[in-house]
């Protein structure tokens, strides 16, 4: 059996696939997968074109140290003001 079964050429209606090849009309990208949000295997037809994941654990974890450091907050500024009246 050939895939895909029929044609989505034949059709009158728009097909989408997911990783189905370039013979549908359009595709679903999972925005986890292309951006690097997500750990462990991805399938074979993902293009991840970030490391997003990596990327804001590294900020996380330079957040945490400057927080446990006693850096942040650098001076009365950084604090939130409360505001009481009109």
């Amino acid at each position: 059996m050939t895939w895909p079964p029929r044609s989505p050429r034949r059709l009158d209606i728009p097909t989408i696939g997911i990783g189905a090849g370039n013979r549908c009309d359009g595709q679903v990208l999972v925005w986890q997968d292309a951006f690097g949000l997500r750990t462990g295997r991805l399938p074979r037809f993902v293009k991840q074109y970030a490391d997003l994941r990596g990327t804001l654990l590294d900020a996380a974890r330079a957040f945490d140290a400057e927080v446990k450091d006693g850096e942040l907050p650098r001076s009365r500024a950084h604090l939130l003001r409360r505001t009481v009246g009109p």
